[in-house]
């Protein structure tokens, strides 16, 4: 299994190389469904984020000028200065980061593999008909990932992330990476992820991405239904709280804005009914959503965080980073000063636990500076979605609700592998709104022109 994954991610590299652009964003996003795991081995930096945004890029190198004055004239402009100039930052504070090798890892974990994930699916969408092969793609890749998880929950076993891991030398925090969370006393479904949290997370993304292609027509009601289905069984089989937060609030930040009053009304009363009766009548999601709302009892037997938890942890970072506010502890501070990679019973200071919050990670490694960047990046496309919601309220609606859930997701738990989907989304998004502007514009002119003839264009 672990050379068949191996060689379909040789494949998805080379065909990078000969498809159009709306395709390789096709291949993108199918490898944030499937392909989270999978690793070449053989090479440096061979996980198949890095692999494929390597094979991304040098496609598009011949045309890499025109493309970077492409960005240079959007939204994405300010947003990669501040993204350089944060890695530049935390390059030269962090100790643990003193030779090429940690600058071009760094570069890779930050801008390559991350961030600049907005500017390849911003620059492969070219018309909205464009998105076409995106949603059947990762309609597939959807099955795909359902079918490992059925097979995870019925054999209580994560058989793919077992086989993906086979042989490579783990840190004791990883250790019996596919099956720590089936032994565990919250049984887990990881499917194709090594973490059951990105699993609920991918769900969620899918499930808001798809709604807007169904509205859209770009998706069959029958298509769209299997996918609330398979969406619905990972949001709910991953086991996690934060998950099924997480996609009530994303739903309802999308109903909020894509839909008006009357709709709002319809769809809010409609699923209070629907979900008082299921309640009611299934023992089983009884259960999930007592578990969802132990988050807020500190005396809860539940497994897991809590909001006293999270307190907890927000004046241990603080107590670190007293001396160090401005700039934090530098990169891989937690994870080598604080011995987490060494495994949870070696950290120096238990009550970081975690270190789940994506705020409170980056206030103890990068300090308020840090945070800083991280709110300018997330506010500013929030803002744009907002600003133009008038344009075209579907997709400015789906881009909030994106982001919205991504910033209560990385807060909650973590960023995880979150961002890496995140971005590909919000940068169709982005794209999509971009020509609708445009057009918009174009249209004002030539009604102007209609009006007044004597304005010359």
């Amino acid at each position: 299994m672990q050379i068949l994954a191996q060689l379909a991610l040789i494949v998805l590299c080379l065909l990078m190389f000969r498809v159009e652009r709306k395709y390789k964003l096709a291949i993108l996003l199918l490898s944030a469904i499937c392909f989270n795991c999978v690793r070449i081995y053989a090479i440096p930096f061979g996980l198949s984020t890095y692999v494929l945004c390597f094979s991304f890029i040098l496609s598009e190198f011949s045309r890499l000028k025109k493309d970077i004055k492409e960005v240079k004239n959007t939204i994405l402009r300010p947003l990669m200065y501040s993204v350089i100039l944060a890695t530049v930052i935390l390059a030269i504070h962090s100790p643990h980061y003193d030779n090429l090798t940690q600058y071009i890892r760094l570069a890779i974990n930050e801008c390559i593999a991350k961030y600049f994930v907005l500017c390849y699916a911003f620059l492969s969408i070219r018309k909205e008909d464009d998105l076409h092969p995106v949603f059947r793609i990762s309609y597939y890749g959807l099955l795909v990932l359902t079918l490992f998880a059925l097979f995870n929950y019925v054999a209580k076993s994560a058989f793919f992330v077992n086989e993906m891991y086979r042989g490579m030398a783990l840190t004791d925090v990883m250790q019996d990476t596919g099956n720590k969370f089936t032994y565990s006393e919250r049984f887990r479904v990881q499917a194709m992820f090594f973490n059951p949290f990105d699993y609920g997370y991918i769900c969620i993304l899918l499930l808001l991405f798809n709604w807007y292609g169904y509205i859209k027509s770009f998706i069959s009601k029958k298509r769209f239904y299997m996918i609330i289905g398979c969406c619905l069984y990972g949001i709910i089989t991953c086991g996690c709280r934060t998950n099924m937060l997480c996609c009530l609030i994303g739903v309802f930040v999308y109903v909020l804005f894509a839909f008006d009053l009357k709709k709002r009304t319809k769809y809010f009363a409609v699923c209070s009914l629907l979900g008082i009766i299921l309640f009611s009548s299934i023992p089983f999601l009884q259960e999930k959503v007592n578990d969802m709302l132990s988050i807020f009892d500190k005396n809860s037997s539940m497994s897991g965080s809590s909001i006293e938890m999270r307190v907890l942890q927000y004046t241990a970072v603080m107590n670190h980073v007293r001396d160090h506010f401005l700039l934090g502890r530098g990169l891989d501070y937690f994870f080598i000063d604080m011995g987490w990679s060494e495994g949870k019973q070696y950290l120096v200071d238990q009550d970081l636990f975690g270190l789940e919050g994506v705020l409170m990670n980056y206030l103890l490694e990068r300090g308020f500076l840090g945070i800083c960047f991280y709110l300018f990046f997330y506010v500013y496309v929030l803002c744009f979605f907002y600003k133009h919601k008038s344009v075209d309220k579907n997709i400015s609606a789906l881009g909030v609700s994106i982001l919205v859930t991504y910033l209560a997701f990385a807060n909650m738990t973590g960023e995880l592998n979150s961002v890496f989907p995140t971005l590909l989304i919000t940068g169709i998004c982005l794209k999509v709104l971009y020509m609708n502007i445009i057009c918009k514009k174009i249209r004002n002119k030539h009604e102007i022109q209609h009006r007044n003839p004597g304005i010359q264009s």
